[in-house]
């Protein structure tokens, strides 16, 4: 079984959750009843605001193995993090300050220079890939 990341798009607002997952339509199931039943998290308390008009769930990476699903999951959120946010709360998941200008995987896979190569892509494209 393969690994995606994704994304859910707030349409009020710039900011993005990214998240991976092996099964896309359970997981944003997952995520709708979250917001139901009033989770606390930023993105449920967007989601139950957003109730009209929607979240969307996009996938933008597919067939990836578990470390690539997690690599791309980071990108996409330093990404979005400068790109007007995410909902993500990687702090928590004790990810250093200023991630983008250091290490920030404790194997060391995804280093600076991966993750500006990655970023790059990702500012040429214009979009996400």
């Amino acid at each position: 079984m393969t690994w995606c990341v994704y994304l859910l798009i707030d349409p009020n607002s710039p900011v993005v959750y990214v998240g991976m997952t092996r099964w896309p339509k359970e997981r944003w199931k997952q995520h709708q009843r979250a917001a139901r039943r009033g989770d606390p998290h930023p993105l449920y308390a967007a989601m139950g605001r957003a109730r009209d008009s929607g979240f969307r769930f996009h996938v933008v990476k597919r067939g990836l193995a578990e470390r690539e699903a997690r690599d791309f999951e980071r990108i996409y959120i330093v990404y979005h993090q400068r790109n007007g946010g995410v909902y993500n709360q990687p702090e928590r998941w004790g990810w250093p300050t200023g991630l983008a200008r250091q290490r920030y995987d404790d194997t060391g896979r995804c280093g600076k220079k991966f993750l500006d190569r990655a970023l790059q892509d990702l500012n040429t494209d214009g979009q996400s890939a």
